[in-house]
């Protein structure tokens, strides 16, 4: 099966921007708690990881790649034993401090090697890859490392699904279902590791994790973040994601026009920018209308409700057709069989 090189660039791509946005939002406009903390590393993490992941295969030169893919399996290690920190102290459990130790130990200890045949030894290339290390001793070990991790954490998830404490109970079901497929996806990785040609088209699964963290906000206040902010939230992460979007749309025709003709298109750029510039506007006060609609569905109703009120307001001045007006918004908004103005002279 053959995937374009560009398609996992987008991928790794848009997580480590959907990854950084969420932790720079939570530390931003959130407390410093141990939770919060514990997220912002964890996410960071994962920013750091695709960052360092997308940079390695936007190089030619194999000693570059070495190096980039071999940094990015740091961030890798640390991933989950900050994710299994973070989850037990969601769901208010206690790791013996011997635990802790011997999980951060042994990711210490994997990253102390990452860069030597004792991690892993260099391969490639194969598929679409410049480079691919081939699996070590250490890195089977992180394997290892990963998989007791996943257990231990979702395990607790599961616990915690089944709790007396409803706003518990479907935030570790939302970040369980998240995280499982996340997980998953980047599983599919370390089949090259073992030189079984499968390409790791799982991957695009990895960005369902944060997306189910910024559900488990704006839905069921995950961390306390209240109503407040759950609309900056939104936008911050829906603007996020579309300027990644843009800026990654303007790279791969980039690409794609240097490859076909050998010449850089300046012109192009400049004007994907004017126009990007021109339809920012109009764009904000759709995507915000959207937003509204789906996700703060009782305000956005009152809005249009007062909209519609004020327009008939300025167009008539019939009593009549105001009061049958403002009682059908009424009964729409407050979803009541039937409303009444009662007027008085």
């Amino acid at each position: 099966m053959y995937i374009p090189l560009y398609i996992y660039q987008i991928i790794n791509l848009l997580n480590a921007l959907l990854s950084l946005s969420i932790a720079t939002f939570i530390i931003l406009y959130k407390k410093c708690t141990k939770l919060t903390v514990l997220f912002c590393c964890f996410a960071i993490s994962v920013f750091f990881w695709d960052l360092f992941f997308f940079l390695a295969f936007q190089t030619t030169d194999y000693s570059l790649s070495r190096f980039l893919f071999r940094t990015c399996m740091i961030a890798g290690t640390l991933i989950l034993p900050l994710f299994t920190e973070f989850i037990y102290t969601l769901v208010k459990k206690e790791i013996k401090p011997i635990y802790r130790w011997i999980n951060f130990g042994i990711a210490g200890l994997i990253i102390t090697t990452i860069y030597s045949n004792l991690y892993a030894s260099d391969g490639g290339p194969i598929l679409v890859f410049q480079y691919w290390p081939i699996i070590g001793i250490m890195s089977f070990i992180q394997i290892i490392h990963f998989s007791i991790n996943i257990f231990f954490s979702h395990r607790e998830l599961l616990r915690a699904s089944t709790s007396n404490l409803s706003h518990l109970r479907q935030q570790t079901k939302i970040i369980f279902l998240g995280t499982s497929l996340g997980f998953l996806g980047a599983a599919t990785n370390f089949l090259l590791w073992f030189k079984i040609p499968f390409p790791p088209i799982l991957n695009i699964l990895i960005p369902i994790f944060p997306i189910s963290v910024a559900y488990a906000i704006i839905r069921h206040r995950l961390m306390d973040i209240n109503i407040v902010i759950k609309k900056s939230f939104m936008y911050s992460i829906t603007f996020g994601l579309l300027t990644g979007l843009y800026m990654t749309g303007l790279f791969l025709i980039g690409q794609l026009l240097r490859d076909v003709t050998g010449r850089d298109y300046l012109f192009f750029t400049i004007l994907a920018i004017i126009l990007a510039a021109l339809l920012f506007q109009p764009l904000k006060n759709k995507i915000n209308q959207i937003i509204d609609k789906l996700f703060f569905k009782s305000s956005y109703e009152y809005h249009v409700a007062l909209k519609n009120i004020s327009k008939k307001v300025a167009t008539t001045s019939n009593l009549g057709e105001l009061n049958e007006l403002v009682s059908k918004e009424i009964k729409n908004v407050l979803k009541v069989k039937d409303a009444k103005i009662q007027r008085f002279e």
